[in-house]
Parts: C-alpha cells; sequence; structure tokens
C-alpha cells in the first residue's frame, strides 16, 4: 500500500510542477465542461448531460487514446463502480448485479454470443469508437431484457471529413496491435472504413503447469460506415463490422482423475457478423422517425483431442454455438411543445440459436419477441424535468411483460441538481437456461447440465441407464417447474454540485432488488460421483450501496478525479436461513460456530470497496501523460464449510491493487507516439485473476492525415 500511495504523491508532485512551468496550456482531455457532453443511450434521444435524470458515464475518444487501452474491457476496468469478471471470458459487473444483466450495445445495437451469460468484452476493439455511453441501473423500458444492471452503448466514429490514419503498438507477451482507417467524403455520400488486428502469445503463470494460463490467439476487425443524404429531410446509415479469432493450444502432457496420461491439444474459433440500416425521415420540425434493420450472427467452435497410449480411451471434444438476431424497430420523436416531447416505438426481434450443447442434431431453437416502447419528457421549469418512460414485451416463450421507469430532475440552487429514478427491469431466460443439454466428457469427468426443459426427459434417460446414484429432491422439484422471467426493482438518488469551475462532485445512492433469480444447483449424484446440474427460480437478491466521484482541474492542464464505491449485497433467502431456528452453521480453523447477520458476506464474486484514481496531463505542445491508480476490496471466491453461503470462514481474494501509466506526445504532422505500462508494480493472483499477468509494457506510434476542404 505504501508504494502505491508515494509512487501517486511523486506523479502528483512532477506533474504539477511541470504544469506550473507552462501556464499557458491547451485545454486538457476533458476540456469542455462534462456535462456539456451529449448523450443518447439514457433517454433514446439528444439530450445534454447535465440535464440526464438517471446516472450516466461518459468515456470519450481521448481519454480512451491517452490510456492506452486496446479492448472494450481495459477501459471500462478503470471507471468508477464497474468490475471486469474473468469467468467465461472478461464480463463486466454493474452496482454489485452480475454480467448476464448488463446490456452491450453498438451504435444502440446489441452485440450477442454469451457463454455461461457473460459476454467477452475483450471482443470488441476500441480503436474506431467514438465514445462510450454507460448508464447505470434498470433500462429495461427502453431497452427490454438483459438491460436490468444497465447499459453499456459503444458509439463509433461518424464519418465527417476526409482521414486516412494507422497505428501499430508492440508489447510484453508479444501483444501486438495493428489499426488502419480512412474517411471519405464526398457530396451526399460518405464512408468510413477501419481495420484492427490483435495478436497475444499467451503466457504461463504456474511454471509447474504444462498447460498455457492463456493460450495464443489473434483475431481481426473490420468496420465500415457509410451514409447517404437524399435531402434535407430523409438520410440512410449503415453500419457493418466483422470479427474474427483464432486460439489455438499447442500440445502438452497431462494426467486424468485416473492417473492416467494422455496428451492434449485443441483449438477455438469465434465469428461475429454486425450489420444494421437506419433510415431517418423528419415529417416536420416537430416529428422525426427511424426505421432500423439489424442482423447479427455469432459462431464459435470449441475442438479438443486427449490422445491416450491406449486409442480405445481417447476423447474428441466438439462443441458449436451459433445465434442469429433480427431485429426490425421503429422509433418516432415528437416534439409536442417547446418544453415538452414524446418518444413512441416498437419492434420485432427473431431470435434464434443451434448448438449440439443443446440437441446432437443441432435443432434450431428458435424465440420471438414483439415490443412496444414509449416516453415523455416534460421540461415543467427551469427547475423540475420529469421523464416517464414504459415497455411492453411480448415474449414467444412467456407471459406479457411490463417494464415502467420513472425519473426526474430537480435544481434548487443554481450549483445543485438532484436526480431521482425508480425503474423495473426484467430478464428472460436464456437459451442456455432452457435447452442445455450437456454432459463434460473431458478426461475423467463426466457431470451432466440440463436446461429447465430438459430435466424431466434428462433425468429419466440417466436413469433408465443406470447413472443416478441420488436425487436432491428439493431442487429436482424446483427444477421441474417452469422458468420464470427474472424481475428487478431499481432505485437511483443522485446529487451533483459543482463548488467552483475547478471542482464538480457526483454522488449516488442505489438499490437494486431483483426477484425470481435464476440459480443452477445439484439436482442428483451420479455413480461415478460427478453432479447433475438445472437451472430454476429460487433465491431474492439485492445489491445497494453509493457511488462517489469527485473532479479536481487545479490548472488547466490538469484534470484529477477520484472515484469510490461503497457495496452491500445479501441473497434474502440465505437472511431468511441464517435467522431461522435451526440456524446455519459455519467452520473457521476447525472451530464450528452458528452465523450471525455480522458473518454474513453477502453475494460470492463481489468487493466490497472499490476506487481508483486518475491524473490527466496535457500541455499546449502536445505532450501528454497519466496516471490511473485502481483498487478493489478481497471478494469470495469458494465455500470453505459447506453450508453453500459466503461467511468469514470461507475464501476470499486478495485486495487488488493495478497502476497504469502512460506518456506520448502528439505532433502538428498528425504523429503520435506513446509508451506505458499497465499493472506497473507486477501485481498477480494465479488462481483468482488469471486474466493479468503481470507487469504490460508498450509502446507505439500512430500517424493521421485530414484533408481539409478547400
Amino acid at each position: 500500500m505504501f508504494k502505491h500511495i508515494v509512487t501517486i504523491g511523486f506523479c502528483c508532485f512532477t506533474i504539477t510542477t511541470f504544469a506550473q512551468q507552462n501556464k499557458t496550456t491547451a485545454d486538457t482531455l476533458q476540456a469542455k465542461n462534462n456535462l456539456d457532453e451529449v448523450v443518447v443511450t439514457a433517454t433514446r434521444s439528444e439530450r445534454k448531460l447535465s440535464n440526464v435524470a438517471v446516472p450516466v458515464t461518459i468515456i470519450n475518444k481521448k481519454t480512451i487514446q491517452q490510456s492506452g487501452s486496446l479492448r472494450l474491457n481495459d477501459i471500462l476496468n478503470e471507471q468508477a463502480g464497474l468490475f471486469i469478471t474473468n469467468s467465461f471470458g472478461s464480463g463486466l459487473q454493474m452496482q454489485g448485479l452480475s454480467p448476464d444483466y448488463t446490456l452491450i450495445l453498438i451504435d444502440g445495437e446489441p452485440v450477442v454470443g454469451r457463454t455461461s451469460g457473460v459476454l467477452d468484452l475483450s471482443r470488441i476493439a476500441v480503436a474506431n469508437i467514438k465514445k462510450i455511453e454507460i448508464v447505470k441501473g434498470p433500462s429495461s423500458s427502453l431497452y427490454g431484457s438483459d438491460a436490468m444492471a444497465g447499459v453499456v452503448n459503444i458509439i463509433t466514429e461518424n464519418p465527417y471529413q476526409n482521414t486516412y490514419g494507422a497505428s501499430l503498438r508492440y508489447g510484453s507477451f508479444g501483444v501486438t496491435d495493428i489499426s488502419a482507417n480512412t474517411t471519405v467524403i464526398k457530396n451526399k455520400f460518405n464512408l468510413s472504413a477501419q481495420g484492427n488486428f490483435y495478436n497475444n502469445n499467451g503466457y504461463n503463470l504456474n511454471p509447474s503447469s504444462s498447460a498455457q494460463t492463456l493460450d495464443p490467439f489473434y483475431n481481426y476487425t473490420l468496420q465500415a460506415k457509410a451514409g447517404y443524404k437524399f435531402s434535407d429531410k430523409t438520410k440512410w446509415t449503415v453500419n457493418a463490422r466483422y470479427f474474427n479469432q483464432l486460439q489455438t493450444t499447442n500440445p502438452y502432457k497431462d494426467v486424468d482423475a485416473s492417473n492416467n496420461a494422455f496428451v492434449f491439444s485443441g483449438n477455438e474459433t469465434t465469428k461475429d457478423v454486425n450489420i444494421s440500416n437506419t433510415l431517418e425521415h423528419k415529417f416536420s420540425s416537430a416529428v422525426k422517425s427511424y426505421l432500423r434493420i439489424y442482423y447479427t450472427d455469432y459462431q464459435s467452435a470449441t475442438n479438443q483431442s486427449y490422445i491416450y497410449n491406449n486409442p480405445s480411451n481417447n476423447i474428441y471434444y466438439n462443441d458449436y454455438f451459433e445465434q442469429t438476431f433480427t431485429r426490425l424497430e421503429n422509433q418516432t420523436d415528437i416534439a409536442i411543445t417547446s418544453k415538452s416531447n414524446l418518444i413512441i416505438g416498437g419492434g420485432w426481434i427473431f431470435d434464434n440459436v443451434k448448438s449440439n450443447r443443446y440437441d446432437e442434431s443441432i435443432v434450431t431453437k428458435k424465440n420471438n419477441i414483439g415490443y412496444l416502447f414509449s416516453q415523455y419528457d416534460w421540461q415543467i421549469n427551469n427547475w423540475w424535468n420529469v421523464i416517464a418512460g414504459m415497455r411492453y414485451d411480448y415474449n414467444q416463450n412467456y407471459a406479457s411483460h411490463v417494464s415502467p421507469k420513472l425519473a426526474m430532475q430537480f435544481i434548487p440552487v443554481k450549483k445543485l441538481k438532484i436526480n431521482a429514478s425508480i425503474g423495473g427491469g426484467f430478464k428472460a431466460p436464456d437459451f442456455r437456461q432452457l435447452y442445455l443439454n450437456f454432459t463434460n466428457t473431458s478426461a475423467g469427468t463426466g457431470y451432466t447440465v440440463l436446461g429447465n426443459n430438459e430435466v424431466a426427459a434428462g433425468m429419466q434417460l440417466l436413469q433408465r441407464q443406470g447413472q443416478i446414484q441420488s436425487v436432491n429432491q428439493v431442487f429436482y422439484n424446483a427444477a421441474l417447474q417452469p422458468l420464470q422471467p427474472e424481475t428487478s426493482t431499481g432505485i437511483n438518488l443522485g446529487f451533483n454540485y459543482t463548488f467552483t469551475k475547478k471542482i464538480n462532485l457526483n454522488i449516488n445512492f442505489f438499490r437494486n432488488d431483483v426477484n425470481n433469480l435464476i440459480t443452477t444447483s445439484p439436482i442428483a449424484q451420479k455413480t461415478n460421483n460427478s453432479f447433475v446440474y438445472s437451472y430454476f427460480n429460487l433465491n431474492k437478491v439485492y445489491t445497494q450501496g453509493f457511488e462517489t466521484e469527485i473532479i479536481y482541474k487545479p490548472i488547466k492542464a490538469i484534470q484529477i478525479s477520484v472515484g469510490y464505491q461503497l457495496l452491500y449485497t445479501a441473497d434474502k433467502h440465505d437472511i431468511d436461513s441464517i435467522k431461522s431456528s435451526a440456524g446455519v452453521y459455519g467452520r473457521d480453523n476447525g472451530v464450528v460456530y452458528r452465523l450471525t447477520l455480522k458473518d454474513y458476506k453477502g453475494l460470492f464474486d463481489r468487493s466490497k470497496h472499490s476506487a481508483n484514481i486518475k491524473i490527466y496531463y496535457e500541455n499546449k505542445n502536445g505532450w501528454f501523460a497519466n496516471l490511473r491508480e485502481i483498487y478493489r476490496s478481497g471478494w469470495g471466491v469458494q465455500d470453505l464449510d459447506g453450508n453453500l453461503l459466503l461467511n468469514r470462514g470461507d475464501l476470499f481474494t486478495k485486495d487488488f491493487f493495478q497502476t497504469n501509466i502512460s506518456i506520448g506526445k502528439f505532433f502538428n504532422n498528425g504523429l503520435k507516439v506513446q509508451a506505458g505500462c499497465d499493472n506497473v508494480f507486477n501485481w498477480k493472483d494465479i488462481i483468482n485473476s488469471p486474466n493479468i499477468p503481470g507487469a504490460l509494457f508498450y509502446a507505439g506510434i500512430s500517424y493521421s492525415f485530414t484533408q481539409h476542404k478547400k
């Protein structure tokens, strides 16, 4: 801890001293008041951030560039109140809710292809990002399922002038990133195109293991955005994105549970295609309508082989997954008066999945969803603004669902803004939770996972085959009941106070109550002592706490921000069990004790405390430097005493510290050079954070040429 404090203090002193030698400097990367930024995600319409009544964070392009981030998870990991998980890829935890409940958008369109509910953010390159808008709290009233925790919208660059550019970066572990882009404007037509190549040689954090912690991989992303202006009233825009990744496991020797030697090898491919078309038409100065057509196809395939000395024992594992998602949507914005606006819209979704995880014959599973949404925005006077919205979702596989939301902003004095919102969120069961029919046959294991719709037939088959040793009747009966959508109620209360032009404080209190939480637990034990798992509605949980950020600009060239989140989480079923007459017992250092509420530590994989400190500097000569410190308190990872709760006798990680630094220079001819190091002090946790390999040094160069109009 001491070395982090010394580093921050030294950098503050150095930067401040350097800055005082450059009194007349250009604006910093947050030059204009951030509250003047225009956001779209929070209300589906353009509004200044200062007029938005829900918690919103904006990350602009220069912040991304100067931070040296390459992938979406890198930059989000540095934001207050956000936590990157590392199970099944880099997922995003928001306000203490799992990655399953955060909707990820690119230019307003959803990204699909989740593994165990997690969307791997490392799939998304940031080279072509204009800004990132983060909306915290339930957003189902505008975006439907999967937006219970919030929404992250990645907004790509719009073509506005002829430009050409390229960049190259190389760093530790063979991390290579190459990008090229061009923009062409001609009369009523515009086009921007960008390509990115990313390579990682992988690493091994455990020298005693022959397996790599991260296998080598490479991927490339191609993106294009084109537009045509038919008239002052009508324009058309099309976005296209293609992602392709190959990860290869080099052959290595290992032994299975029976101590039989084998050679393992494998590879995994991932492909993602997104295409969207938007036709915008202004019927009048008061009425504007958008027709959107979006299609995405996500595919992943895994091939693994376990080669034994006896070929009859060989195991070949093949996994194939494909999801196609098509959405037709119309949105109409109506300016009723100069102080009131109405948004109405609706659409239809075709969601299809085919995978041998669900059926060996790879039969397509289908779901159709229709929806209507509306939002009314009323600026009552200079002090009060009210936004009310509601969305109705018809789901082919479930009952209809209504998601309301009410938000308001009150400005009692010029320097203070008070925001309050309450909203409902929901998440429909996904294909995995419904149709999964999977047995892990790899190297000596054999557990089975059955989707809710597959439990009855799957268990009957296993029993006929003599594979079932015992049944957990309580969980088995719960799994036989049809899954219901998870629902939530979220409340946010925020205060924004501007002390001076140099100091701004923002604080937001939140509470999320989730009902019908879908959980997975063993419903039976097999004769080989492995388990059969399934999904069912059981728990009710809550997350609550507050987030705060203070931004200080001592001089024009420097910006310092400090963020902090305090988080409390709990499973209400666990609390009831602790309070019951039977009680719950734990074991700490061999001593058995009855749990009290003080012993209970909430949900697994959540940090009670998280914070960050970010210092950015930029002078008039183009030099920039920054230091970003990230802190997470330890989080629970394993139940050691077998009571299925997280308590003081269980396993927690160590506190997490990561220090990132970057320095570079912008030249007047469009050239930029940059060098830096992420995780300066080489923090590692091999077991719980295998996605962090240690210190990552890098250096890069980029060039951009802009052809100005004559």
